[in-house]
């Protein structure tokens, strides 16, 4: 009923892409090359192979489908692919010789044509026989069996983005990005427009596709949501998406919708993969992962970012969002009744982006700015004259260029000075604009107070939650670990337990064991006692010594951690180390006390004479600080006046060094034992200096001296004693 020019016309299947449909025919071409070179073979063992080629050929000496889509034709077909050899002679893959299969059965349903049932189980029967023949070959060579390309390792993944950062080339490195952070094909990155961009979510940027090879219609256009990793910036998406919008701003002049333009730029970065992974440093880093250069290509970010993301973590996301994700079928009855979430795909999107999974650094927040601020507006269209114009690229300009401000100086010392990077408008903006900009950035943080910013992580699990509150429960325990240690040591010196000297309930019962049979003794020689008493009186108490514990060192409670040694120290640090001590390091050395309050038998015989020379040293630097700021000098130096007193002893060392006469001194660094020897020559040339004798007046002769006597045989004191 209908006029010719209105019937239907026969249109190529829609599910077949253009370049697929050319392979196919190929293929064909070849299949068709064998058959009619068989068809004109002669001779007793090739003729019946000869009639089988030339009985699957039409008049034309063109394939009959229909007679090659039968039992007898699809031996012809089945002994074409067992012909078939790789450039080194070798068998083809099973994964090869399907697409042969496909290929054929794909023109014959061109021309209407279906293989027939028996044809099928003959052909399905062949396949899997020379799966397993393949597979026993490869094992009896000692050769794995391998099914495409292989899955890129995390670990060759950051040395290439680390090497295109280096070069400056910020094309591949956002290609390489964005083929591993979005598990899709090289092709289909290469189909990027600025309109499939935008964010449902302020911490992430969401790409959609028009179509994928499982939704040839489009009918599901899911956000697949790109997450930050400040942590690790040479692998960041976001850094990598900023770095090459700022340097290609033009690519939004005109009527430019693609983000990569050019033709197939999917080539261009498989050309500057390979360049990288043929190198004598990528063949390298290949081997150091049991690779080797054939191993890996393009494909190979689609299949070591999805293995990434999968065996990562026991708690990683779950499998349906990272097949919908990638676009992989998961069985019609499962995608009639499980749909896309986008809180499945943004927890994807943390994981496959490379934040540790078992941490609360799994919810950082990227570097970002506040939501509205007319400077950031004027740096953009500054930065950003084109790409600035399209709607929805402004949320990904903001946390792009926050990303690049936050790694400006690590982006600086790692990219090479002659990269394209440094005449990008980042580096010829108005330095005052420049930093107002960077005031506005706020840094990336793990669940920060709500004043710091209004921003919120999405996609983050419950358990990486709950790290989080035990990282602060963790933090308070340790704050709050130094405030019992105070109020512990407070408790011990008041009960007398942390002092060097015993308590008084000890005393007393040791006294009363020791007077009791020396009674006698002391009565006998009760006037010495009475004066030792008083003398012993009039001395000061000893102030307790806080040390964490006590060790038993030749005999003795020791003062001094094990281990302890009085190394080779500057001034000021055995300055401090005597008047202060050392506080103990967590999971190191115990702490040290004050070592003006520490005697000899505290160190090792062998440490003794070092400490000998320090208490030369340092007693009497605090002799002459006390005298220049009268101190008392039967009490110690107060703590808070120590660096005080430092200052004074050490202007007095250098005003009566002899050295410093003879060459510069690098007073920062003397050591305690340089001054102590310093110290022993001032000494000395003090005492041997002549005492200057004082005029006297004319007096009269005392009662001891005869009248006439010179004054030069009157009785003189020692040079010591007047010292």
């Amino acid at each position: 009923y209908l006029c010719p020019e209105m019937q239907p016309q026969p249109q190529p299947r829609p599910l077949i892409a253009p370049t697929t449909r050319e392979d196919y025919k190929r293929r064909v071409a070849k299949f068709e090359r064998w058959v009619q070179s068989k068809s004109t073979l002669s001779g007793p063992e090739a003729r019946d192979a000869a009639t089988a080629a030339a009985a699957i050929l039409d008049e034309q000496d063109k394939l009959s489908y229909s007679r090659v889509l039968q039992c007898p034709g699809v031996r012809v077909f089945l002994a074409f692919l067992d012909s078939r050899r790789n450039g080194d002679g070798e068998k083809l893959t099973v994964e090869s010789l399907s697409n042969y299969k496909s290929a054929l059965k794909y023109e014959a349903q061109e021309v209407g044509v279906e293989i027939t049932p028996a044809a099928q189980t003959a052909m399905k029967a062949w396949f899997a026989d020379y799966k397993t023949s393949y597979a026993t070959t490869r094992a009896q060579l000692g050769e794995r069996q391998k099914l495409g390309k292989d899955p890129l390792p995390r670990g060759v993944y950051k040395w290439l983005a680390m090497k295109f950062l280096k070069m400056g080339n910020t094309f591949a490195l956002c290609y390489m990005a964005l083929s591993w952070n979005l598990i899709s094909r090289a092709t289909k990155i290469a189909k990027i427009s600025f309109q499939s961009f935008f964010s449902l979510a302020d911490d992430a940027v969401g790409i959609t596709f028009a179509k994928t090879k499982s939704k040839q219609g489009g009918e599901e256009r899911q956000p697949r949501h790109i997450y930050s990793n400040p942590r690790n910036p040479e692998v960041c998406p976001i850094l990598a998406l900023g770095l090459y919008l700022l340097c290609n701003d033009e690519l939004a002049s005109g009527d430019g919708t693609a983000l990569f333009q050019g033709d197939k730029p999917q080539d261009r970065f498989s050309s500057a993969m390979s360049h990288l992974l043929s190198s004598e440093e990528g063949l390298q880093v290949l081997a150091n992962h049991g690779l080797s250069r054939g191993d890996i290509g393009t494909h190979s970010l689609r299949k070591g970012s999805a293995t990434a993301v999968c065996g990562g973590s026991t708690q990683g996301p779950p499998i349906l969002a990272i097949c919908l994700r990638a676009g992989w079928s998961f069985g019609p009855v499962r995608e009639k009744h499980i749909k896309y979430e986008a809180v499945g795909d943004q927890f994807c999107g943390r994981a496959v982006a490379g934040l540790p999974l078992n941490s609360a650094h799994f919810a950082t927040l990227p570097a970002h700015f506040p939501h509205e601020d007319t400077i950031l507006d004027t740096a953009l269209e500054r930065l950003f004259p084109n790409l600035h114009q399209k709607l929805s690229m402004i949320p990904v300009l903001r946390l792009g260029l926050a990303a690049v401000l936050h790694h400006k100086e690590w982006l600086m010392s790692t990219i090479d000075s002659d990269s394209r990077f440094f005449l990008c408008p980042l580096f010829n903006i108005e330095r005052e604009l420049l930093q107002q900009v960077e005031t506005l950035l706020i840094a990336p943080a793990t669940f920060p107070p709500p004043h710091v910013t209004t921003l919120s992580a999405t996609g983050v699990p419950a358990h990486v939650v709950n790290l989080s509150r035990l990282s602060r429960i963790m933090s308070g325990i340790n704050d709050l670990t130094g405030t019992l240690r105070e109020i512990v040591t407070s408790v011990l010196r008041q009960e007398g337990m942390a002092a060097p000297h015993l308590t008084q309930t000890e005393l007393d019962a040791r006294l009363a064991s020791v007077l009791t049979p020396m009674m006698q003794l002391l009565q006998t020689n009760h006037q010495a006692l009475l004066s030792t008493m008083q003398k012993a009186q009039r001395r000061p108490p000893p102030e307790p010594v806080l040390c964490s514990m006590s060790v038993l060192r030749d005999g003795r409670l020791s003062l001094l951690p094990p281990g302890f040694k009085l190394v080779k120290a500057t001034l000021k640090e055995g300055w401090d180390l005597w008047m202060k001590g050392r506080q103990a390091v967590e999971g190191g050395a115990g702490a040290v006390p004050p070592l003006c309050r520490v005697r000899p038998h505290d160190f090792k015989s062998n440490q003794r004479p070092t400490f000998s020379r320090w208490c030369g040293v340092f007693t009497h630097f605090s002799r002459v600080a006390k005298k220049e700021l009268s101190l008392p000098r039967s009490q110690p130096i107060p703590l808070t006046r120590a660096e005080e007193a430092f200052r004074v002893a050490f202007a007095w060392y250098k005003a009566h060094d002899l050295a410093q006469k003879k060459t510069k001194r690098r007073w920062e660094s003397l050591t305690v034992n340089t001054v102590y020897d310093d110290i022993t020559k001032i000494k000395h040339a003090e005492e041997s200096e002549p005492v200057k004798r004082r005029r006297r007046r004319q007096c009269a002769p005392s009662s001891n001296v005869e009248a006439g006597e010179p004054l030069s045989q009157r009785r003189r004191l020692p040079v010591a004693h007047v010292l």
